[in-house]
């Protein structure tokens, strides 16, 4: 849940913080369960016949998995859906019964997905706000910059990470175009072209998994480049699994990989950065909430 871990730590979410294992002194965390637990919980509240039959049917991690998961990634209430029914589909091949008509089906998949998505919401607090902000800044720039007269590529979004790279952000609008030609009949050829103006929607659905991903990235680079001052050499890196030999990893967890995010946030306010280098007025900076960030020094399953 690297991800969320990033957004709780940006606007200090001590409730997703607490799931991600950003607070020490604590067990294990799980934050699929956490979100299946509140799911469960509020459709008790619901107290529906249909509802009731839902957690007699069983709504465990596996059921909320993947919609939290793709969360920080601009996972929408149509992927929610999606995940929702994939994961139905995997009990009942488990051997899960039904618990009502096969005709119902899609109406219940459609009332759970809207409860884990509410279920979301309660556990993941500071992180969609930060996203939805992204997203309002990412619209708000596209509608700024097409005013301008010059190319696609002038109108790019971009932003500086904690350790200094640059990240440019660059969606056109398309132009559509068709040609007919004659080739053992007739065929049509469709293509599209960049146009001098941003994609507002493009913008808008990309910006929150790429700001997150910059910061994943950052980490990862902060992380080696502390490991090799200490003495390590050897890394293996998937995505946001960063690996060294068994021998050095107590000692690339407690002097590079904590250190380096908590650094991150401490020296560093990234969602700040943006904001401050806008040129336009935008709506009012997320507030953000009582984390404390240096937690993450004493927490055993911060990276796990």
């Amino acid at each position: 849940c690297s991800g969320l871990q990033h957004y709780s730590a940006m606007l200090r979410d001590s409730v997703g913080g607490r799931s991600v294992n950003l607070i020490p002194g604590l067990p294990r965390q799980d934050i699929y369960q956490d979100v299946a637990d509140v799911t469960k919980r509020l459709m008790l509240a619901d107290g529906s016949p249909e509802a009731h039959l839902w957690v007699k049917f069983g709504i465990d991690r596996k059921m909320t998995k993947r919609q939290t998961m793709v969360i920080p990634y601009a996972g929408k209430f149509s992927s929610c859906m999606e995940y929702t029914q994939e994961g139905y589909d995997d009990k009942l091949k488990a051997g899960h019964q039904r618990m009502w008509d096969k005709s119902q089906d899609k109406q219940m998949v459609v009332m759970l997905s809207r409860y884990i998505w509410e279920a979301i919401d309660q556990v993941v607090v500071k992180g969609k706000v930060a996203m939805d902000w992204l997203s309002s800044v990412a619209r708000e720039w596209t509608k700024y910059h097409n005013k301008l007269d010059c190319s696609g590529y002038d109108k790019r979004m971009s932003w500086v990470t904690p350790d200094g790279f640059q990240v440019v952000q660059f969606r056109s609008s398309k132009k559509k175009h068709q040609q007919d030609t004659y080739m053992n009949g007739r065929v049509r050829l469709t293509y599209y072209d960049d146009t001098p103006k941003l994609d507002s929607k493009d913008m808008a659905l990309s910006v929150a998994p790429n700001f997150v991903h910059s910061l994943d990235a950052t980490h990862l680079r902060m992380a080696v480049n502390r490991g090799i001052t200490e003495g390590i050499t050897d890394f293996a890196m998937i995505h946001d699994s960063f690996g060294v030999h068994a021998a050095q990893m107590p000692k690339f967890i407690t002097k590079c990989v904590k250190p380096s995010f908590v650094d991150m946030y401490t020296k560093n306010d990234p969602l700040a950065d943006l904001y401050n280098s806008l040129p336009f007025n935008h709506d009012l900076f997320p507030q953000k909430g009582d984390l404390d960030i240096e937690g993450v020094f004493e927490s055993e399953f911060f990276f796990s």
